[in-house]
């Protein structure tokens, strides 16, 4: 049977493949009755998704027996370049990140206790340096600091984070890392470049008495929120001039900020909230200072794209319509990463009376349990059988976002990433988002949520998931047919053999 691939941007359909779709409904109306539809993950970019289809529809793919339409919906959001070049362009060139960063980790790990990493020597010393920290990153290790993930052990030390930290207060981590970033010499050079690009930006009296390097100035300004760049460009009432030209300069804002990076840190560690040492502290940063590059609003953008595909005029309803006139249809809906975004939009707007229910098998879901549990209670009987495959937490934290060699930026995988950093709405929404493809929160005892809306949703997605057998297959998986599943990182789910033959069997 034919393949069908609908390329998309905003929800609207290519025109390059409107013939496509009409040939599709052509069959639909005249016997096809079996359809697959497969969703990638939203961080994928075009040529990687078309490659995708190419392998998946062909022979040692999902192999559907001849009787099955195969449909790959390729939807572009650019947000898997943005993601890349900005945080590599932050990492290698944003000497705030980096300085800042060299900061963070020695204070982190201080008030975890002093741990010393595996090869320093012992259990109790002096936690690591600026140096240090530096020569971890400059490894290019995966888990440059690894053996500062694990909880305190050593005899003599609190047994738990929650402990190590429990005396920690507001007030110390003003007073004492507040100061070690006024007092960095790092720190002092890159806020000063601030200074003098914005003592020259606004032909302020004293752009005489800044005399430091105004180009990189201007190339740490433009990476920062609106936020914090209106912050040190706006006017002081008083003097009326740029809040980053008094005393102290940007100085004392970035000496601010990073007061409210560690205290969060902090705070999400307490909690049991945190996603490993590292990960929290590059989550944080992002949060605070580069949301705009990398955060919510990139995220958001994809979300929302999926969205759009099912307003009027979209190919999501076109889709639907195909499919309204099939008796007897036979479908499977497979999303992987944020293509389960796109099932869930996909189904309940199909969601309707008479209409059959589908298969629905899920890969390493990115979609928020609050927004799966909403799908459950409004289309109760939109899913006929269902099907998920996770990695265990054991794997999720070691799979690097970025791939191979890039773990000095973030150690954990894009779940991880989307729910420390990516998801903002409500209380347990802001960090530690619960998802539907993290072991975290459905495959064993879930962190506490504060939420009760989040708690609720969570009830009822494990409920959910917990009410007929095999309904989460959690890598490494050799259970038999259809319960197979080796995948050891986020991007593997498709390309895995035995995960797409666990697939494959709802297409017998």
């Amino acid at each position: 049977m034919a393949t069908t691939i609908l390329r998309t941007s905003d929800g609207k359909l290519d025109s390059q493949d409107l013939e496509s779709l009409a040939n599709l409904e052509k069959r639909l109306e005249h016997g096809s009755r079996k359809l697959l539809l497969y969703l990638h993950g939203g961080l994928v970019d075009q040529k990687s998704a078309e490659e995708m289809a190419t392998r998946l529809s062909a022979a040692g793919g999902l192999n559907p027996p001849d009787d099955w339409e195969q449909v790959y919906v390729i939807w572009r959001t650019g947000v898997a370049e943005t993601l890349r070049a900005n945080w590599l362009d932050l990492f290698e060139n944003d000497r705030l990140y980096r300085a800042l960063f060299k900061k963070l980790m020695p204070y982190i790990s201080e008030k975890l206790g002093g741990l010393t990493p595996v090869g320093r020597g012992g259990a109790i010393v002096n936690p690591m340096t600026d140096d240090e920290v530096e020569a971890a990153l400059q490894s290019r290790s995966d888990h440059p600091f690894a053996d500062l993930e694990e909880k305190p052990s050593v005899p003599g030390i609190a047994s738990s984070r929650a402990a190590a930290l429990g005396n920690v207060s507001d007030d110390d981590v003003e007073m004492e890392l507040g100061k070690r970033i006024e007092l960095d010499p790092d720190l002092q050079k890159v806020c000063a470049n601030i200074d003098t690009y914005i003592a020259r930006k606004t032909l302020d009296v004293s752009r005489g008495n800044h005399v430091a390097d105004a180009v990189q100035g201007e190339k740490t300004f433009s990476k920062v929120n609106t936020e914090i760049q209106s912050e040190w460009e706006d006017r002081d009432q008083v003097t009326g001039r740029p809040r980053a030209l008094l005393i102290g300069g940007s100085l004392i804002s970035v000496a601010k900020h990073g007061v409210r990076i560690a205290i969060r840190v902090i705070s999400r560690m307490r909690k049991g909230r945190d996603h490993g040492v590292h990960a929290t502290i590059a989550e944080e940063m992002v949060r605070e200072f580069y949301g705009d590059l990398i955060g919510s609003i990139v995220w958001g953008m994809m979300v929302k794209d999926a969205r759009d595909h099912f307003n009027p005029g979209s190919v999501g309803p076109r889709l639907i319509s195909a499919l309204s006139g099939v008796k007897d249809l036979q479908l499977l809906v497979v999303g992987h990463s944020a293509g389960s975004i796109w099932a869930t939009e996909f189904l309940s707007a199909r969601n309707a009376p008479g209409v059959p229910p589908a298969d629905l098998v899920l890969l390493a879901p990115a979609i928020r349990i609050k927004r799966f549990a909403d799908f459950l209670s409004s289309a109760p009987d939109a899913i006929r059988n269902f099907r998920m495959f996770i990695m265990s937490d054991k794997l999720e934290r070691a799979d690097v976002l970025l791939g191979k060699g890039y773990g000095f930026l973030y150690p954990s995988s894009l779940l991880y990433l989307v729910s420390g950093l990516f998801e903002s709405e409500g209380e347990d929404g802001a960090f530690d988002a619960a998802l539907l493809g993290m072991d975290r929160f459905v495959g064993q005892e879930p962190p506490k949520l504060s939420d009760q809306k989040e708690i609720a949703a969570l009830e009822k997605v494990r409920a959910f998931l917990n009410a007929e057998p095999n309904r989460v297959i959690l890598s490494e998986s050799n259970a038999g047919a259809g319960l197979n599943c080796l995948s050891h990182a986020h991007g593997a789910f498709d390309d895995d053999p035995k995960t797409l033959a666990s697939v494959a069997t709802y297409l017998g």
